[in-house]
């Protein structure tokens, strides 16, 4: 990272490639990024891939834009800040990880009856963890986290992914009736939160210490 810089920053325009964001077909200040130039591969090996990512280019003739699925923003001095994904396809330590599929798979447990996931990043030490929040056929239902959390590794047994599975005996749902994401996301910040102010107290109370962060060192 260039310093001044923030980790959302991806800085700016490399030479022959041009940077579109578009929104709703138009370009914005704030959209999905799409790419075109000489730099720009002629498609994937797999064809379908190609058809979803690569299209003719809607300014320029005979030339092909890309589709990345990334959000960003362009700022005052040019610079690109990474806003999010259209998809829901993350990285997580490196792992490129389709949260789509991990619900899918928690859900494919006998025990599952429905699942919501999330990547959340500690903002004291900016660990990346999944919260994978499931529910049960009913609110009776008791949902063995571990045996879940192995079932997931299982399923995924190249990414060492670290996921988190909590139980909940009712999801949190927007006026649609969907799973809140948002609400959910912020029940697991909190929870989090709450873990690391506890072990915190812990070790502060037992080394006779004013402050523990997750960087302290005790030697």
């Amino acid at each position: 990272m260039l310093p001044g810089t923030s980790s959302d920053n991806i800085g700016k325009e490399i030479p022959n490639t041009t940077i579109y964001l578009l929104k709703d077909g138009k370009i914005a200040e704030e959209g999905e990024i799409y790419l075109s130039g000489i730099g720009l591969a002629g498609g994937y090996l797999d064809q379908q891939q190609s058809k979803e990512a690569f299209f003719p280019h809607p300014y320029i003739d005979g030339l092909t834009i890309y589709k990345t699925g990334d959000l960003a923003r362009k700022d005052s001095n040019g610079d690109y800040h990474f806003c999010g994904r259209t998809d829901r396809i993350v990285k997580v330590h490196g792992y490129t990880v389709d949260l789509n599929q991990l619900e899918e798979c928690a859900a494919q447990h006998d025990t599952v009856a429905y699942a919501t996931a999330q990547l959340f990043v500690d903002s004291k030490t900016q660990h990346q963890v999944i919260y994978l929040t499931v529910g049960g056929i009913n609110t009776d239902t008791k949902i063995d986290t571990k045996i879940v959390e192995q079932h997931i590794q299982k399923s995924f047994p190249d990414c060492r992914i670290p996921v988190r599975v909590r139980q909940t005996a009712r999801f949190s749902v927007n006026d649609h009736q969907k799973a809140d994401n948002q609400k959910i996301y912020l029940d697991n910040r909190d929870i989090s939160e709450q873990i690391f102010t506890f072990v915190s107290n812990c070790w502060k109370k037992f080394l006779i210490k004013d402050a523990i962060d997750p960087d302290t060192s005790f030697f």
